[in-house]
């Protein structure tokens, strides 16, 4: 493979997020790359994702010459909800069905394989994507209704 387009593969694990959760909660009335603050997210633009990048890892292996370095892209996705977006009105099971559906999205197209992450024209753009690290949930965090789940993704490049 060679040297990741960082920004097709920005795009490709956007809308995959974005597909995923208007699978899940209908219309997504606000969804955008780069980070916003929750005091920004009004119930009004809810159900919002913002899919945040941010570090990339790079690795090289040690005196081995010919072998490409290792590079994982980390993003968080902030998902903004509001009570009574789905049938049950308590936040947990809204944000439990969100993680249901991204789970779901992010497993291997074959046993024990990779998942590879491709644009729209079928190209892959990474060797790997997953769900890694701690997710947090925020039930009713502003007093309104509103609800945050942070979900931690790395995309494996080579």
């Amino acid at each position: 493979m060679s040297d990741p387009d960082r920004e097709a593969v920005a795009q490709a694990l956007f809308a995959l997020v974005d597909v995923t959760l208007g699978n899940v909660l209908g219309t997504i009335a606000t969804s955008q790359r780069g980070f916003m603050p929750p005091s920004r997210v009004l119930p009004a633009m809810c159900p919002a994702l913002v899919l945040r990048q941010g570090r990339e890892s790079f690795e090289r292996q040690n005196g081995i010459l010919g072998i490409p370095p290792t590079r994982t892209m980390h993003f968080e996705a902030w998902i903004y909800t509001m009570d009574g977006q789905l049938p049950s009105v308590v936040p947990a099971a809204q944000q439990n069905a969100v993680m249901g559906a991204l789970q779901d999205a992010f497993q291997p197209t074959v046993p024990n394989g990779p998942f590879p992450l491709k644009d729209s024209t079928g190209k892959q753009l990474a060797l790997n994507a997953w769900i890694r690290g701690d997710i947090d949930y925020l039930e009713n965090y502003a007093g309104d209704g509103r609800s945050l789940m942070i979900v931690p993704l790395q995309v494996l490049l080579q």
